[in-house]
């Protein structure tokens, strides 16, 4: 079986030697750059990136950026010691498929990268069947990963693009928070929380001719959300 190859830009030596250690154990090929220049050399070559944002020759967004410019569905989970909600955000939105705030559980972050893995695999089975999906009058290529929205034509993250598959494909119904962290996301912490609030939070701005007044992406508060076609 082919091993899963990683690709980690972090410059604190100490935290790559030990994600370099630990992710090698659980059977995962591992590259270890300290710099985005000599990273981005290499991205080609790797299935997966984990990225700090503070790196000595760029800002990981930097990196973030040039990488969704041609390529929407490569997996990047950003690590940072930034914790403010405003970075959370803005990493978000810039395309990282998730995001942790440094010191976090080793463990945690594997069990994240297996899931985007196992979730990637699940993805593209089912879009096999399911190509296009309409939210009133816009239209979501789960294929193409492009959607129509009151914006105009956007090009979807693989993350947005799977939340919004579960989410249309369980319509009608209440999903609670920790249903979309484990099926989904993979894991239940707080920032995961936060996580789920700003893609929904993204997706009323998309898909809703009020995002204020939500009709499709509802908020059932203490419980979770639910999609209504």
């Amino acid at each position: 079986m082919t091993k899963q190859k990683i690709l980690i830009i972090e410059d604190e030596k100490n935290l790559a030697t030990s994600l370099r250690i630990i992710f090698e154990a659980e059977g995962f090929d591992i590259k270890v750059c300290e710099t985005g220049t000599e990273g981005l050399q290499h991205l080609k070559n790797y299935d997966l990136l984990i990225l700090d944002l503070m790196l000595p020759d760029m800002n990981g967004l930097e990196i973030l950026k040039l990488i969704r410019k041609t390529d929407q569905k490569y997996p990047i989970i950003i690590v940072s010691s930034k914790s403010e909600e405003e970075d959370l955000i803005l990493g978000l939105s810039s395309g990282a498929d998730d995001y942790l705030t440094k010191p976090f559980l080793v463990r945690e972050l594997v069990l994240k990268i297996k899931r985007i893995f196992e979730r990637k695999a699940l993805y593209e089975n089912v879009v096999k069947d399911i190509k296009q999906v309409n939210i009133a009058e816009f239209k979501i290529d789960f294929d193409k990963l492009i959607a129509e929205t009151s914006e105009g034509e956007i090009k979807l993250t693989s993350q947005e693009a799977s939340l919004l598959l579960f989410l249309t494909q369980n319509k009608n119904r209440i999903i609670s928070r920790q249903e979309l962290l484990e099926k989904v996301w993979g894991s239940s912490s707080e920032i995961e929380t936060r996580t789920i609030d700003n893609f929904i939070v993204r997706f009323r701005k998309y898909f809703e001719k009020d995002s204020k007044h939500p009709t499709h992406f509802i908020t059932k508060r203490g419980v979770g959300y639910s999609f209504i076609d």
